[in-house]
C-alpha cells in the first residue's frame, strides 16, 4: 500500500499504509497492540494455507512494490521467483537447508570451508545460553529471516530473543 494523501477542509492529511498506522497505534495503546497482533498472527495463519503463486505474488509486492511477473520474468528477483515455482529439484532442498550444506560442503571440500557450528536444537528451552561463547549468531535452519546476533551475551536479552526464536519457529 503506497502513502497518499487525503485532503479534508484545505488541510493535508497524510496516511502512509495501514501497517504504519497500525505500529503507531501499537506504540501508543496496549489495547492497539493487542488488536495489532491478534492481526498478525491470522495474517500468518492465512499465508500458510494459501497456495504457492499467490504467496509470491503477495510478498514480492509487498517488498517491491510492483506486481511479480512469473510468465516472462525480466529482473533477477522475478526469477529467482520464477525459480522457487517451476524448479523444483530434489538436490536444492539439501542446498537450502543450513545444517544439510555444511556436510555437503566438508564431502566436498573437507573440513574447514564452513563457520564452525556450535550446536543445533530442535526447540528454543533445549538452548543453554551459558554454554555458549560470549559472541555467537543463532540462526533458525528453516528461513532466512530468523536470524540473531550476539554481540555481547551480558547484554543479550534472551527473553525477548528467545520469543522471537519460537516465533520464528512457527513459520513453515
Amino acid at each position: 500500500m503506497g502513502t497518499s494523501t487525503f485532503l479534508k477542509e484545505g488541510k493535508g492529511i497524510m496516511i502512509s499504509s495501514a501497517k504504519q498506522y497500525l505500529r503507531d497505534l501499537k506504540r501508543n495503546s496496549s489495547i492497539y497492540e493487542k488488536i495489532y497482533a491478534s492481526a498478525s498472527k491470522a495474517k500468518t495463519y492465512l499465508l500458510r494455507i494459501v497456495p504457492d503463486v499467490p504467496y509470491l505474488k503477495y510478498k514480492y509486492y509487498t517488498s517491491f512494490g510492483k506486481k511479480l511477473n512469473l510468465d516472462s520474468p525480466k529482473s533477477f528477483n522475478e526469477k529467482i521467483q520464477w525459480l522457487k515455482i517451476y524448479d523444483r529439484r530434489k538436490e536444492y532442498i539439501k542446498y537450502v537447508d543450513k545444517i544439510e550444506v555444511k556436510k555437503f560442503i566438508d564431502q566436498l571440500l573437507g573440513p574447514g570451508h564452513t563457520i564452525p557450528t556450535l550446536g543445533v536444537w530442535n526447540t528454543v528451552d533445549e538452548i543453554k545460553l551459558e554454554d555458549l561463547p560470549d559472541q555467537f549468531v543463532l540462526k533458525c535452519n528453516h528461513d532466512s529471516g530468523g536470524v540473531f546476533i550476539c554481540r555481547d551475551k551480558n547484554a543479550f536479552d534472551w527473553k525477548k530473543i528467545s520469543k522471537r526464536i519460537q516465533s520464528a519457529l512457527k513459520t513453515n
